[in-house]
């Protein structure tokens, strides 16, 4: 019986015990010198590769959910920043008088009542 290099000579006869899983062959490192088959269960790899799938999916949404955190503690700040003004002006308001100062340097005067 002759075996085809590529499906290996133990293909579809090395089952896993605990899974019944069939062992598969895979190449690391297929372009260097370092290039070596190893078997390993094809179940245990698929399930490798959605869980790899499913981290990176997890590992976007934290970041998209990291990013709308920082643009509200940034939003927050900017509120307490304008709270503090209003605060300030309803302050200055209740005095009697006011002086406005505009960007040209002129002034006017406003007297309450």
């Amino acid at each position: 019986m002759r075996y085809l290099a590529s499906a290996g000579c133990l293909a579809d006869r090395i089952f896993r015990g605990d899974c019944n899983s069939v062992y598969g062959s895979k190449v690391w490192h297929s372009t260097s010198k370092y290039r070596k088959t190893v078997w390993q269960c094809n179940a245990l790899a698929e399930r490798f590769d959605k869980a790899k799938t499913r981290l990176d999916e997890v590992t976007k949404i934290t970041e998209q959910l990291k990013a709308k955190r920082l643009e509200l503690e940034r939003f927050v700040r900017i509120r307490k920043k304008r709270d503090s003004l209003l605060t300030d002006l309803d302050e200055a308001c209740s005095a009697t008088e006011l002086t406005f100062l505009f960007k040209d340097g002129s002034g006017a005067m406003w007297t309450k009542g």
